[in-house]
């Protein structure tokens, strides 16, 4: 034990043959519109949070690149510069012919064998430069070519490859992609996590850069879209009695190959711009563009703020936003297109419905990903996880912009909760928990907060501008950043990147507070903090705020590096409460022992909005016992807390039995200006009445059917008529 005393808008284009022409012609700016929920006041940018991988991160330096994980451990042997691929989409839409051609420059003199990741792939040809075949053999996954003649180092080669695949992984094909099964055809390929490797043959280290082409051709009058800039689109011939048609792609940059991304179908294109920058949407065929204003209307805004954020233009001339019925599930990235699915799109009808930011969270991340991704790209992939939190903390910074610091600042707390409980869950498992990358990217979001908490918020975003800058695309690892924070800031931040960014386990903090009189010193308080997590210690400094019935505040930290820590603190004045963590800055698991006096107090409207959402809970199992003082912060808390999150999470808190936790849940369902709030209301209605708790005869039927008429959002509709079906009403 340690004891430590404290010191005092736009433009429709029919097919991307005509977008082409709309570039010549300009585009009409998008004006920002509102989020599909609730906006807050505008205010200053606010704190950012966390991700972190899995496994020990471990980095070259520059030059000294390792062995290649994808290739049985051997060591590169080329450097991939250039990619063409001249794709054929068969007419049912589940087979792909090609010529993939890959040029490259020897890393060391003897260069003979090139080898390729090939799986699932019908190779009939192999050919170098001049045409010449070349012999090749099958290695698990890969095709493993060999030259006519070795390599000298810095020399170039190039090895064409003739194939055809029925593609299992990376790769959607659906003619049916339509409402009602009617025939709108998608087709989608990408390229992460080795699924390129399924349907394209290509490079065992994908994070090699490299200018690459793509020739896609395809039928049915569906529209291509990949990465880079539409060179062209080659029509059928007069005299052809096909319909396909073949769409021609270039990066303007070097790009990683685990980037390549392309989708067809039948789309609505819309196109904006922000300072140099063309933004395209492509949307379903039907899409109409008042959908299209309403789900990407806010992307120009979004992309210059993020420019300003990291001091830079966006580096690419165009952006790509692309959405199929097809694809289900998280966004997919590729080089300078995103992937989303159709239920981001954002209609009249289910405008306040409970979509939240989700389409203008979408574009955020994907463009903060073309620069952590894309401009700048992992080494290796145990370093993907550093880029990935840069631009979830990117994201989360335009949120606050958008919607309000405190607002936010909850949005980091329930990510807290939940990546403590994924930890939790982990324990005794075997093998490492399976975390999907937006997973990883919201615990390196946290890190990175902290990180950024350490260094200062003026001095972090420098280091990051800086980090991201340069005049052309690279590879980055862990290390660099870490390298570029002590010559720009003096501050060495690898044991915090090992400590957050490479650990499984997260802290757990046991707290309890103590009374007492010392002789000679007065009375004073003892906050006891226990680490309880399996395996080392973390250190770290744990905030508190101590408040005092004058309304005084006596705000500190207590520096964790012991099994146990006891901090003292004088008092000079009755005490009200004291806040663990107040601001939410900590990512750790905590379990605070206090009187229900002081729970209730956490949950006054002067506290922050973490330590609001904190005190819920325990609140709640007070005002079940009884307590009117708990009770009516619960009320207050529903009806006067000025966070959105924050009252919805306390209409799930009102269920004390009575008329005013009644009264309460039915003026917030019939008044609050947020729907997730009254969505939230009218559920805790339902949720009384299937208790017995709530009667809705007499006046408040009368009020509930007056609901039921004027309300607007969907999601609350539902709840109201479950509720009156019940009734019998």
């Amino acid at each position: 034990m340690t004891t430590r005393f404290p010191m005092r808008g736009f433009r429709h284009v029919q097919t991307l043959g005509a977008a082409a022409a709309a570039l010549a012609a300009g585009c009409v700016f998008l004006p920002p519109g509102t989020s599909s929920g609730e906006v807050s006041a505008r205010v200053p940018l606010a704190d950012l949070v966390l991700s972190e991988p899995t496994e020990p991160r471990r980095s070259e330096g520059p030059g000294e690149r390792g062995p290649d994980p994808g290739w049985s451990g051997a060591s590169r042997a080329a450097d991939l510069t250039f990619v063409a691929a001249d794709l054929t989409i068969s007419p049912d839409l589940d087979r792909i012919e090609g010529i993939v051609r890959s040029t490259f420059v020897a890393l060391r003199p003897g260069t003979v064998e090139i080898p390729l990741g090939a799986r699932d792939l019908e190779v009939r040809e192999v050919v170098d430069q001049d045409g010449k075949a070349l012999a090749w053999r099958r290695a698990d996954a890969r095709l493993v070519v060999t030259l006519e003649a070795p390599l000298e180092a810095g020399e170039l080669g190039e090895v064409a490859v003739r194939y055809a695949a029925r593609p299992r992984l990376g790769y959607s094909a659906r003619p049916d992609a339509g409402p009602l099964g009617t025939y709108a055809p998608e087709v989608f390929a990408v390229a992460g996590r080795g699924a390129l490797e399924g349907w394209l043959p290509t490079w065992p280290t994908p994070s090699d850069l490299a200018v690459v082409e793509l020739r896609v051709t395809v039928g049915d009058q569906m529209d291509v879209v990949a990465g880079g800039v539409l060179q062209g689109v080659d029509e059928p011939g007069a005299e052809s009695s096909a319909r396909a048609r073949s769409f021609r792609w270039r990066t303007v940059d070097p790009v990683p190959l685990d980037s390549i991304a392309f989708a067809a179908a039948r789309f609505e294109t819309f196109t904006a711009r922000a300072g140099e920058t063309e933004l395209f949407f492509h949307l379903p065929a039907d899409a109409s563009a008042e959908a299209a204003q309403r789900t990407f209307g806010e992307s120009p805004a979004v992309l210059r703020f993020v420019e300003q954020r990291l001091g830079a233009a966006f580096p690419f001339p165009r952006y790509d936003q692309v959405v199929l019925r097809s694809h289900e599930g998280p966004e997919v990235d590729g080089s300078t297109l995103t992937l989303v699915d159709a239920t981001g799109v954002v209609s009249a009808a289910d405008e306040l419905d409970d979509r939240r930011e989700r389409p203008r969270r979408a574009v955020a991340r994907g463009i903060a990903r073309k620069w952590f991704g894309t401009w700048i790209s992992a080494f290796e992939p145990q370093h993907r996880w550093l880029l990935d939190g840069l631009a979830y903390l990117v994201e989360l910074d335009h949120e606050a912009h958008v919607r309000g610091a405190p607002e936010v600042s909850l949005e980091w707390e329930f990510a807290r909760r939940l990546a403590v409980q994924r930890v939790r869950d982990a324990r005794g498992a075997p093998g490492p928990p399976d975390r999907t990358r937006d997973e990883v990217a919201t615990r390196a979001g946290w890190a990175l907060r902290m990180i950024r908490g350490r260094l200062g918020d003026a001095s972090f975003w420098d280091l990051v501008a800086e980090f991201a800058a340069g005049p052309e695309p690279r590879c980055v690892t862990t290390e660099d950043f870490r390298r570029l924070a002590v010559e720009r800031t003096g501050v060495d931040l690898g044991p915090m990147i090992a400590q957050w960014g490479e650990r499984r386990e997260l802290p757990e903090l046991e707290v309890r507070l103590q009374r007492r009189v010392v002789e000679g010193v007065g009375e004073s308080l003892g906050i006891v903090v226990r680490q309880t997590q399996p395996g080392p210690l973390f250190r770290l400094e744990l905030p508190f705020a101590v408040h005092f019935a004058d309304g005084a505040v006596l705000r500190d930290s207590i520096v964790l590096d012991a099994q146990e820590t006891l901090e003292i603190v004088p008092v000079d004045g009755p005490l009200v409460d004291v806040g663990i963590d107040p601001e939410g800055t900590l990512l750790a698991g905590f379990d605070v022992e206090k009187d229900g006096a002081s729970w209730v107090a956490q949950l006054g409207l002067e506290r922050t909005p973490v330590e609001r959402l904190r005190a819920l809970e325990e609140v709640e199992a007070l005002a079940l016992r009884g307590d009117v003082a708990a009770q009516a912060a619960l009320v207050a808390a529903l009806l006067s807390s000025p966070e959105p999150s924050l009252r919805e999470a306390a209409a799930a808190h009102v269920t004390f039995r009575g008329d005013a936790a009644n009264e309460v849940l039915l003026r917030a369902a019939s008044q609050d200006p947020s729907p997730w709030v009254r969505r939230a209301a009218a559920h805790g209605l339902l949720n009384a009445f299937a208790a017995g708790r709530f009667d809705p005869t007499g006046a408040p039927l009368d009020a509930l059917r007056t609901l039921r008429a004027q309300e607007t959002s969907p999601a609350v509709v539902a709840e109201l008529d479950e509720l009156l079906e019940l009734t019998g009403a």
